[in-house]
């Protein structure tokens, strides 16, 4: 049996999906080895040799010099989203960054205001130049202000920096930051100096790091990717390297999931003022067993007028809006293979696993498992999706 070797941070909850979508390629034909992606050249090198793989994955954000590329020797090797600093044929799987870019504007404009802004990470790096690029054109696409941060490379400049940067954005105003780390840095900065969130500044994150995004009041929206089809990506990849030898230099990406919606962020979209804060009480609580009769009660009135104007302003039903939201997580968590139904459930608002797959089956036409076994464009196109399709 074959030996791929991997170099991810297996305990960094980013890449658990990842490590999914490899082995769910490799199947049982190869076997998978994982090693801290933290390496440097020597050590690289002796791995090499002790495990003899037939091929490679490498983690490589943040770019690599000569030596670790030297260090593979003739080792087939795909990296997954490296950043474009060292110059050959490289294969590659990256995140669609302009596609982050392009549904984080379309998330934010539906904030309805005149101002929006990118926050760029502390060290400047491809991805977040990527993100930031796609959208600002995307908000300025819609006739929209963007403003961007860019900041300085040192932390204490960086921070000051962008707390000075906030405080003098106009408000109200839609920020997306360029990861959920970065999101949490500008929820720390607005919160203590008492910018209201989302009221004056919706805010919006990528890469759905729940520990990340749940650990702040309130909890940041965020775009969450398909990690796990990039891991597929890599090992359909190097499969397809090691059976043409002739295939030097190749390029694929994987796209995002969608927004997971909390309450950092919110609609200001032309609904009276009672229909508006109840959509984003939806969009915030539908997780956290929330009824039509709460929402009715912070419309401050009865159930059957609570509707009545819900149903008016936006053509369904609140219970129709709190399932979807709560679905909407749903396809996205039964992409983490390492979660369970049950919790995936309760993760979704839902007292019961059967509830969650009654509700899943009659939206989407099928079972969870259904779902979590398709890839993802299959999942897209069976449920009534947009995504193009793609070959998986």
């Amino acid at each position: 049996m074959s030996v791929i070797l991997t170099f991810l941070p297996e305990a960094a909850r980013l890449y658990t999906g990842t490590l999914a979508g490899i082995r769910r390629r490799l199947g049982s034909e190869h076997e998978l080895k994982t090693v801290d992606y933290r390496v440097d050249a020597p050590t690289l090198r002796k791995l090499v040799a002790f495990w003899r793989p037939s091929g490679c994955i490498m983690a490589s954000w943040n770019g690599m010099d000569d030596s670790i590329l030297r260090a593979f020797g003739k080792t087939p090797v795909v990296y997954l989203d490296r950043s474009p600093l060292t110059k050959g044929r490289f294969l590659d799987v990256v995140q669609d960054y302009g596609e982050n870019g392009e549904i984080a504007a379309r998330e934010l404009i539906q904030t309805n205001v005149d101002n929006y802004a990118f926050v760029g990470t502390r060290t400047p790096c491809n991805w977040s130049d990527r993100r930031g690029e796609s959208f600002s054109r995307s908000i300025r696409l819609q006739g929209k202000v963007c403003h961007v941060f860019g900041g300085s490379s040192s932390e204490g400049d960086w921070h000051g920096g962008l707390e000075r940067w906030l405080l003098a954005l106009p408000k109200p105003v839609g920020i997306f930051a360029a990861n959920d780390l970065t999101a949490c840095m500008v929820h720390e900065i607005l919160t203590r100096n008492r910018i209201p969130i989302p009221e004056e500044a919706s805010l919006l994150g990528v890469d759905n790091v729940v520990d990340t995004c749940e650990r702040v009041v309130p909890n940041i929206s965020s775009i969450a990717c398909d990690f796990e089809q990039g891991g597929w990506e890599c090992a359909d990849l190097l499969l397809e390297r090691l059976a043409n030898p002739q295939l030097r230099k190749a390029v694929r990406k994987y796209p995002s999931l969608g927004v997971i919606h909390r309450a950092s962020s919110r609609w200001r979209r032309g609904y009276s003022q009672q229909v508006l804060a109840a959509v984003n009480t939806i969009r915030a609580r539908a997780c956290v067993n929330i009824t039509v009769d709460d929402i009715a009660t912070s419309m401050g009135c009865s159930r059957r007028i609570a509707e009545m104007r819900f149903r008016r302003e936006t053509g369904g039903t609140i219970k129709d809006a709190i399932t979807a939201v709560r679905l909407e997580r749903a396809k996205v968590l039964l992409r983490d293979r390492s979660l369970s139904p049950g919790s995936i459930s309760r993760m979704c608002g839902y007292g019961t696993e059967n509830a969650l797959r009654i509700a899943f089956k009659k939206k989407f036409g099928l079972s969870l498992r259904q779902w979590r076994e398709k890839p993802t464009a299959q999942n897209e196109r069976l449920s009534g999706g947009t995504k193009a399709s793609r070959k998986r």
